[in-house]
């Protein structure tokens, strides 16, 4: 399963022709710094998410001459054909009645989970890694769009902000806003869930704590997982 961070910079590396792939002269923005910069995170951030990419075959990486970097040749990264695959795989599931939207976790089987696969207008789970918070999630998601709903399904990573989430559920050209993204979700008439969320970049941490709020405020149906502690107050009840 991808991580957040490998789904956008996979997102990024398919935006360029595959022509770049045997060019002699290309782009900064393949480069390590162009792609951080592109994605709006230090450069540090992109070193392990790129190295398991290029690890599974996902991107693959040559020395190039990048324009405007000087004479001496860099390491540029490209996406092969099975990271292509990889983000396009399963974004969109379609259910008995309704439709799951977003990258999911896999949906496993769960035992003994009945009372919290019962419909709840809203749903904070919270806990330890490992213990069952996104599978439990994905049946949930399941379980809600066997019964007709539409599912929106939005996993939070350090690199994401609102623009970033709503793109996930194909809210494109979203705002940015809290309150703008939020009634934009609301006109969904949609299940909203949100996955990893002590993910949170701190630079985003206020402006995600008051889209969920404007959320909860708007009466949207909403199902969040947070590892304990979870990083901001959450007025579910």
């Amino acid at each position: 399963m991808l991580t957040g961070p490998q789904q956008r910079i996979l997102r990024w590396l398919s935006g360029f022709p595959a022509n770049l792939e045997s060019a002699w002269d290309v782009e900064r923005s393949l480069s390590l710094p162009g792609i951080s910069e592109g994605l709006g995170v230090v450069r540090s951030a992109i070193h392990s998410p790129i190295t398991k990419l290029e690890q599974e075959g996902l991107v693959y990486s040559r020395m190039a001459h990048v324009i405007g970097g000087g004479r001496r040749r860099r390491k540029v990264f490209h996406i092969t054909d099975a990271g292509r695959n990889a983000i396009t795989h399963e974004e969109i599931v379609e259910t008995k009645s309704g439709s799951l939207v977003g990258i999911t976790s896999p949906l496993v089987e769960l035992s003994g989970r009945e009372q919290e696969l019962t419909r709840n207008p809203s749903l904070l789970i919270s806990g330890l890694p490992g213990i069952g918070k996104s599978a439990l999630l994905r049946n949930l998601a399941e379980s809600q769009a066997n019964r007709g709903e539409k599912v929106f399904w939005m996993r939070m990573s350090p690199f994401d902000g609102i623009t970033e989430l709503m793109e996930q559920v194909e809210c494109m050209g979203a705002s940015n806003d809290p309150k703008a993204a939020a009634i934009r979700i609301s006109g969904e008439d949609c299940v909203l869930i949100i996955d990893e969320l002590q993910e949170v970049h701190e630079r985003h941490k206020s402006s995600i704590e008051n889209f969920i709020n404007c959320l909860i405020e708007l009466d949207v149906p909403l199902f969040v997982a947070s590892r304990a502690p979870i990083p901001f107050e959450i007025n579910i009840d």
